[in-house]
């Protein structure tokens, strides 16, 4: 008899956890060399916008370079796969098993900031009570304010995505939402940036609870930019998406397709549909839609990504169009009631007090009229017109265009101080982003009074035909104070502009206007608008002023951060808001502008600051961020998006930066050679990450695309040397980093999809070997942007990805998700704070601010460690149906977990057994599968055939919830993992070996029928619990269930149990009870027992078989 026969003589089933349940409960426009940026104005770094070549940078770093493409579903499939992987928890130094384990989260801290937020598109009011609004961060989940944005509180960003583009509440069910996923207008049908969606979220509460609508998760709800629910009807909704038009009849259970804009071969017209617009016209869903591509001169065109090949043969976008559908509840008929040459995106909005009157604000997809004199169009992505309709959305009247001799009014989605660069006495700027930034609102009380938004804000008070400039990017102040010091400033980058719902024009006059820095409102929105000859440039006094309402919002998104050792300074670069630096968290100071890139602080003087934005614009303060200069003077080299460069922390004066070469200052940056042969002329060739060795100055690591570069003699290195390199593989190389403690260890991560993501090097570089770790533990294939080694334990490596932290103790063998109790966010940068007290891990991500966490466990709280009380039944509620039967026993003097699971494979019922020594909170068990013999009095253990199944790791947070993963090679499984929560806990007092009771816990078989047998606990309180792993022809077969004792035996009606599929195709909809039949349990004595049987199901029959204790539960006590 083998091992684990002797062992496991039987075989464990599924059923018995289930009865015991019931019975005990490339961008068109180069990027710009450094010769270029150097070029530009200081004044061009304090306008905080995305730059023109964000989108090839976000593409370039995740594309798969052996497919050229990114799939979403590819993030669907990491996700799939982060979710069966164990998790870890940072504060806790271990592995934790349930899911939900607040004490894993507690200690990670928010850092904010809470007085800068970001990018939001999505604003809704309670309809109860209009000081409760809900609005949605673009990466940064749902937020509310109970007093009227004076603060705000997290509702949720656990949904496994928080890419929010779209929210709809139902005014009959105020505590109904509808949450729209993905950022239409920053990615297109192949998303080369990370705002991907996962379809329609609906909340019951409010927004605390969110459930995915399964017809949603699909390519056609890639990504949702609006929800409209009928007013007729709240179980009717519509949305648009990059798809078309989809309309539900049964409030979002099901959706049907009811405008696919398509020209006669099929293929889309459109990037999508973005704007919907109810009219209020009698008792039908009187409906417009929008729908568009953008410009080819966009800031985030990509040649070939972004508009279908449904006009001129692909070779350019498709004019966009308004649709129209008179009873959209019942009729898929749309009408085509605007559409024009250069007509791009278009946002509208209908008049409140006449419904009738419907605007139309349109970009343009040409270049428009020259405004420049260079004899070539401005307003590409610019004001295409403003229409206007009387007659609900039938007909429409251009009321401006972008050839008015109005300048001011042709400024609606430009930067209009760039276009009026003379007057404004700075440098000139052509640029409009109307795909990107739009946002129409008409007056409630009068309809020729119409708000428009692009960069900045303007209003019209003539039905638009002119407009008077709002607001200003920057953030200008009455300087004399006659007006109460009023600000004028509103951050760049307009998205939605929203009404008060109690708006009358006298006594309420608030709008709300959401852009790329949250939220803002203005209490006057019927004051004065600025029409004079500088009103480009300048505010007038007393005009309509502002005030950011971004309180608690903890919505930052980060491109990179630093601390000091000591943790006394955090600081980072964020999209669209500049360079922020903190001493005293969750408040943040705003230091430096533009796209807020990489930055560094000298580890010997903290007020020797490092900051960048877009491409080489680097600049040194000496005085603690109060003042910069710029720190680039020798460099001549193209760059990425987000330069990277590096102190060398051996000799803080010197530092690394990259570009086609690797370039090299040794006074602060007030000089750089080149220190490298250049390595190619292509965008592939420019440097993505650099290292230099702790210890040793001499020895550099760079990478790009093609090739990880080596240097030993880094620091003599001049224009010729030629740096050695090797290619793990090709992608984007996100990050390098040397081991804290030995200079001959390296890790390179790369955030290509496809393939590895973290390598590691002993030999300084020269050759590389992939640490993802394979099965359940690997790292799923998702980009990862950085890893960090833990000074403190250099086999724990942490490293950011798009989809959060993972961690590994063991030097990469194996990879956890982090129990970190914020979203599963892009964590683009990660720093430790070596010297800080306790170290701590600082998380800078994409969407929800800073994090920290402190590197170990220094809660006080004890590790759990498994002991003999673990024994019993577990489950997974969302699973319910099959589930592990656990005890701990002694097998050999060591202390060992025994576990069967039974589950289903095809419907068909199947046990798997094993056992493993348990150390701390966890076991690893090899698991077996038998099958070919027949079921007493037919049973022959000749007959069967063992084999090995897999592996099962087992670790408990506690004595009552835990996680299994598992890994298996046989065909027909595939690896995965879930949580497991306690069903059963035997009964643990002292007994008897003679008498029915405690000591009966454990496992019992027939001598001479190895091969089988039955699981037996006592649950102490009257009742116990059977389960009998056997076969019927040659089959796996389980059934179990729990009885009532007398005197020394129990009666037990059997359950058997079939239907479901292996996980993860595992559905509790699909399982099938039967009754089996009777079981009778009768102790005889010390070490002896009857089972007894009467079944009702074929193949089984009846009888009786003598057994012995295979094992008992162990800590037990047991007499004689």
């Amino acid at each position: 008899m083998t091992e684990h026969a002797r062992v496991f003589p039987f075989h464990g089933s599924r059923i018995a956890l289930l009865v015991l349940m019931l019975a005990v409960n490339a961008c068109t426009q180069a990027p710009k060399t450094a010769a270029e940026s150097a070029s530009e104005p200081e004044s061009e770094a304090e306008r905080e916008t995305a730059s023109r070549d964000w989108a090839e940078y976000q593409w370039q770093r995740r594309v798969n370079p052996e497919t050229g493409r990114i799939d979403p579903d590819w993030y669907r499939r990491a996700e799939r796969h982060r979710q069966q992987m164990p998790e870890y928890s940072t504060v806790l130094g271990r592995e934790v098993a349930h899911r939900d384990q607040a004490k894993a989260a507690a200690r990670w801290a928010s850092l904010g900031p809470t007085n800068v937020a970001g990018r939001m598109r999505a604003l809704v009011f309670d309809p109860r009570n209009a000081n409760r609004m809900i609005v949605g961060g673009v990466s940064g989940g749902l937020w509310e304010t109970q007093n009227g944005g004076a603060s705000w509180q997290l509702l949720n960003d656990q949904t496994g995505n928080v890419n929010i583009g779209a929210i709809a509440v139902d005014a009959r069910a105020p505590d109904t939402l509808f949450v729209g996923t993905g950022e239409l207008y920053r990615n297109n049908a192949q998303p080369y940036s990370a705002m991907w969606g996962q379809g329609i979220y609906r909340s019951r509460d409010g927004g605390r609870t969110l459930v995915a609508l399964t017809a949603t998760e699909n390519d056609n709800f890639r990504y949702v930019a609006d929800i409209l629910i009928s007013r007729h009807d709240p179980n009717r909704l519509y949305a648009a998406t990059n798809s078309g038009v989809w309309r539900s009849r049964d409030g979002g259970a099901s959706w049907q397709q009811t405008l696919r804009p398509s020209n006669p071969q099929g293929v889309l017209l459109y990037e999508g549909c973005h704007d919907l617009q109810e009219i209020v016209d009698g008792d039908t869903d009187v409906i417009l839609v929008s729908c568009a591509s953008r410009s080819p001169n966009d800031r985030y065109y990509l040649p070939g990504t972004i508009f279908p090949a449904g006009c001129a043969n692909g070779a350019a976008p498709c004019p966009a169009a308004i649709y129209r559908n008179a009873n959209a509840n019942a009729s898929d008929q749309w009408q085509i009631v605007l559409s024009e040459t250069a007509m791009g995106r278009t946002q509208m909005d209908a008049s409140k007090s006449n419904p009738q009157i419907v605007y139309a604000l349109s970009a343009s997809i040409d270049p428009g009229p020259d405004r420049s004199g260079d004899f070539i169009g401005d307003y590409d992505n610019g004001l295409h017109a403003l229409f206007r309709s009387n007659d609900g959305g039938r007909t429409w009247t251009a009321q401006v265009r972008n050839n008015s001799s109005d300048l001011l009014s042709t400024y609606l989605l430009s930067y209009g101080d760039g276009f009026d660069w003379r007057v404004c006495n700075q440098a000139a700027d052509y640029y409009s982003a109307g795909w990107y930034n739009m946002a129409l609102a008409v007056d409630p009380i009068d309809p020729n009074i119409v708000w428009a938004g692009g960069m900045e804000l303007y209003r019209s008070d003539n039905g638009g035909v002119t407009f008077g400039k709002a607001s200003y990017w920057k953030p200008f102040r009455d300087p004399s104070g006659a007006f109460g010091n009023q600000i004028y400033g509103v951050h760049a980058d307009q998205h939605l502009l929203k009404f008060h719902p109690e708006f009358d024009g006298v006594q309420n006059r608030t709008l709300y206007t959401l852009n790329d820095g949250g939220i803002a409102r203005t209490a006057n929105a019927r004051g004065t608008v600025n029409r004079a000859v500088n009103a480009s440039c300048l505010p007038q006094n007393g005009m309509v002023s502002w005030e950011e309402i971004t309180s608690g919002l903890v919505t930052g998104q980060y491109y990179t951060g630093t601390t000091t050792r000591n943790g006394s300074k955090v600081m980072g670069g964020l999209q669209d808001n500049g360079t922020l630096l903190t001493q005293s968290p969750p408040t943040w100071n705003h230091i430096f502008g533009g796209d807020g890139a990489s930055v560094a602080i000298d580890p010997r003087n903290s007020n020797v600051l490092y900051v960048s934005y877009q491409y080489v614009n680097l600049r040194r303060s000496t005085d603690g961020g109060q003042s910069f200069t710029r720190a680039t003077n020798g460099i001549q080299d193209n760059t990425v998006f987000i330069v990277p460069y590096v102190i060398d922390q051996n000799a803080p004066d010197r530092l690394w930066l990259g570009g086609t070469a690797m370039w090299r200052t040794n006074d602060q940056g007030r000089n750089w050679t080149r220190a490298s042969a250049y390595f190619g002329n292509s965008f592939g060739h420019r440097i993505t990450a650099i290292a230099v060795a702790p210890g040793n100055s001499n020895r550099v690591l760079a990478g790009n695309e093609l090739a990880i570069y080596r240097q030993n003699a880094a620091t003599s290195a001049n224009t010729n040397t030629v740096w050695p390199n090797s290619s793990p593989r090709t992608g984007w190389v996100s990050s390098l980093t040397f081991d804290p403690g030995d200079a001959n260890i390296a890790y390179a991560t790369y955030s290509s999809f496809g393939g590895r993501h973290v390598y590691k090097s002993t030999d300084a570089g020269a050759t590389w070997a992939a640490i993802d770790g394979t099965g359940a533990t690997a790292l799923p294939d998702v980009p990862v942007h950085v890893l960090v080694v833990d000074p403190t334990n250099r086999q724990r490596l942490f490293v950011g990805t798009d989809l959060g932290v993972f961690v590994s103790v063991d030097g990469g063998a194996n990879w956890a998700s982090e129990h970190n109790g914020f979203a599963k966010v892009i964590t683009e940068h990660l720093a430790i704070a070596d010297q800080e007290n306790p170290p701590a891990l600082y998380a800078f991500t994409y969407g929800r601010g800073v994090w920290k966490a402190p590197l170990g466990d220094f809660d006080g709280l004890a590790d759990f460690a498994i002991d003999a009380r673990i024994s019993g039944s577990f489950f997974d509620p969302a699973q319910d149906g099959h589930g592990f039967t656990v005890h701990a026993n002694q097998i050999g003097g060591a202390r060992t977990l025994t576990a069967i699971w039974y589950v289903y494979q095809d419907g068909q019922p199947i046990w798997l057994y094993g056992f493993g020594e348990y150390s701390g909170n966890s076991a690893t068990l090899t698991l077996y599968a038998n099958t070919g013999a027949q079921f007493p009095p037919a049973f022959q253990p000749g007959q069967v055939q063992t084999s090995v199944w897999g592996t099962a790791r087992l670790r408990f947070d506690d004595l009552n919830n835990g996680r299994v993963d598992w890994t298996s090679s046989v065909p027909g499984f595939s690896n995965g993992g879930m949580s497991l929560q306690r069903l059963t806990q035997p009964d643990r007092s002292a007994g008897s070996n003679t008498i029915l009771g405690s000591c009966t816990s454990g496992a019992w078989f027939a001598p001479g029928q190895d091969g089988h047998g039955l699981v037996f606990e006592y649950l102490g309180d009257g009742r116990a619990a059977a389960s009998w792993y056997a076969f019927v022809n040659g089959q796996p077969a389980w059934f179990n269930g729990v009885g009532t004792l007398s005197g020394n035996a129990v009666d037990i009606a059997a359950f058997s149990a079939s239907g479901p599929d292996f996980p993860p195709d595992y559905r509790p909809a699909d399982l099938q009870r039967a009754s089996w039949g009777n079981l009778r349990f009768e102790q005889l004595g010390d070490n002896a027992a009857r089972v007894t049987w009467q079944s009702t199901q074929p193949g089984f029959g009846s009888g009786s078989l003598d057994l012995v204790q295979l094992w008992r539960l162990d800590g037990l006590t047991c007499a004689p």
